[in-house]
């Protein structure tokens, strides 16, 4: 778009690259819409290929890989690497990189772009510490209240931070490209594989899927993805009475998860509501079922509740238990449930895909002067 033509846009985020598709979006976006594209971020496999993308990617190599240290050091290489990159304005990924861009964007007198994928204090990993949770949130009342260009993934989070920060918040939902071969409506009832796309890390309902399994005797499980939890749900995979019915698929690359979608007959997207941030998500993982025509299993959170009264894709759980969980899985499995939550894809597709959504991203880029 004319607003954007030859404006230079320097993303940072704590991220792998090659697996981060909402920024993938969001950088080949803008770029294909006349912006000149560079995204500061992680590689987790060097000899990636990314020939398909249209922005440019600065790597960083992080000695710390959690923790405090961990934090502190991928802030002081991002803005070291913001100072010395040309752009017109620098966006931030999370509240984990805020700080070294706003001192960035200071010293170079350059707009500040804040994009909350999420509500970083308080995510489970926090719970327990008080004190790194009190740092963050301080960060976060520090710097937030005075930005003017903001955005978020749905409107529960939208809300949260206007009410919170009392500053305003464009929304520009995780929703994906379609897929060539989207919501087709040939029953995958029979394959009986669930799926579940997304970090490994606690709170995602993993245990209690894995558990589970016991007792759905006819299903298997695929897990795709890595995180803080990879090596010890392998190992109560491992100790599992259903353990040669569960597969880990490790890391996949964005353009290869159809391959998973496809074997698939329900997708999981199960979280605890212990806490707020998981509470108040519209996982990108919710739409990728929708997208490929797949019932999914979720909570009864309020974003899933909204889009669930305009197109009922699947089922919501209002406890996370075995019990409830075992008798989602037999609900959707009924024929009928089966193909009229297929049917409910297919129009829900039309209203919430990358298409749609991209034009709201534009809008916010294009209202920034740089």
């Amino acid at each position: 778009m004319a607003e954007n033509s030859n404006k230079i846009i320097s993303f940072c985020s704590s991220s792998y690259f090659e697996y981060d598709r909402r920024m993938q979006r969001i950088c080949n976006t803008l770029a294909e819409n006349g912006c000149d594209i560079k995204w500061i971020s992680r590689s987790y496999n060097q000899s990636y290929k990314e020939k398909q993308f249209q922005f440019h990617n600065i790597i960083f190599k992080n000695i710390f890989k959690k923790g405090p240290l961990f934090y502190l050091e991928i802030n002081f290489r991002i803005f070291l690497l913001l100072l010395f990159t040309r752009q017109d304005v620098i966006s931030v990924v999370d509240l984990d990189t805020l700080l070294a861009g706003k001192c960035a964007s200071i010293l170079k007198n350059k707009p500040l772009v804040f994009d909350a994928h999420e509500i970083f204090y308080e995510v489970p990993e926090l719970n327990g510490k008080p004190v790194r949770k009190k740092i963050w949130k301080l960060l976060a009342s520090l710097i937030i209240p005075g930005l003017n260009h903001c955005y978020t993934v749905n409107h529960s989070l939208r809300k949260h931070y206007e009410d919170k920060y009392n500053t305003k918040f464009g929304v520009v939902m995780n929703v994906p490209l379609s897929y060539t071969n989207a919501v087709s409506l040939e029953s995958r009832v029979d394959t009986k594989t669930l799926l579940y796309i997304g970090a490994l890390n606690a709170g995602r309902g993993l245990e209690l899927t894995i558990k589970s399994m016991e007792h759905l005797a006819d299903y298997s499980l695929i897990i795709v993805g890595e995180g803080d939890l990879s090596a010890e749900l392998r190992k109560m995979a491992k100790h599992s009475k259903a353990s040669e019915r569960i597969h880990f698929a490790g890391f996949v690359k964005p353009d290869e998860l159809y391959i998973y979608l496809e074997k698939a007959s329900i997708g999981l997207n199960i979280l605890i509501s212990e806490s707020e941030n998981y509470r108040l998500s519209l996982a990108n993982k919710y739409f990728d079922y929708i997208h490929a025509g797949i019932p999914s299993v979720s909570m009864n959170y309020p974003e899933y509740n909204r889009i669930n009264h305009q197109f009922k894709t699947g089922y919501l759980l209002n406890e996370l238990t075995t019990e409830a969980f075992c008798d989602a899985i037999a609900y959707i499995e009924q024929p009928n449930n089966y193909l009229r939550a297929q049917k409910e894809c297919k129009q829900a597709v039309k209203v919430y895909n990358w298409s749609q959504e991209s034009v709201n991203l534009l809008k916010i880029y294009n209202a920034i002067n740089a």
